[in-house]
């Protein structure tokens, strides 16, 4: 998801969902959903003072009720239980079932490769951001600004940033002892253990 969608959809989410927050937690939910990162659950957690050995979800459960889970669900976007896979996950073919490898392609991107690129950076460097010129009724060139800096990209430099950070996330995912799908790893056969 491009950020400004992501900021959208947080400003969406805030609007729709303050009055009920206020009125479950008695709490302003500014304080914990940030327009850039999204809802802050650590702050939440730590403001609630959940009980060690507890789960957020069946404490809130307890004390506020079944529409305090949804909420928070709706705010964390999804199941407190079943969260969106991680990039050190996915495959090629889940990157092109996503809305967002879809919306690049509807939107100038003309190479799967670089709207599977984009998809990667956008999950993995969410400073980053793509400034566009239209040419030719595409997007290039442009210019990807990075959490490192500003690039002046082609969409080889593109694939090649994102790649990068897809081989750190996977080998991240390996350092702490995560399972890897063989499916993944099939396309980075050097990084098997």
């Amino acid at each position: 998801m491009s950020i400004h969608r992501f900021i959208r959809n947080n400003q969406k989410l805030h609007h729709e969902n303050k009055a009920e927050f206020m009125e479950i937690f008695a709490k302003n939910l500014s304080k914990y959903l940030d327009f850039i990162y999204g809802f802050d659950v650590v702050m939440f957690d730590k403001d609630l003072r959940v009980p060690d050995g507890t789960s957020t979800k069946d404490f809130i459960k307890k004390k506020y009720g079944i529409k305090g889970v949804e909420l928070i669900e709706r705010l964390i976007g999804g199941n407190m239980v079943n969260k969106e896979k991680q990039v050190w996950e996915m495959t090629d073919a889940d990157f092109e079932n996503s809305e967002d490898y879809k919306y690049s392609l509807e939107n100038g991107i003309h190479s799967k490769k670089t709207a599977v690129a984009i998809e990667i950076i956008n999950k993995l460097d969410p400073i980053a951001y793509i400034e566009g010129r239209s040419k030719g009724g595409g997007l290039f060139p442009f210019s990807l600004r990075t959490k490192s800096g500003h690039i002046e990209a082609r969409p080889t430099g593109v694939q090649k940033y994102a790649n990068e950070l897809r081989i750190k996330s996977i080998k991240q995912a390996l350092v702490e002892g995560k399972l890897v799908p063989p499916e993944v790893l099939a396309d980075y056969p050097e990084l098997k253990v």
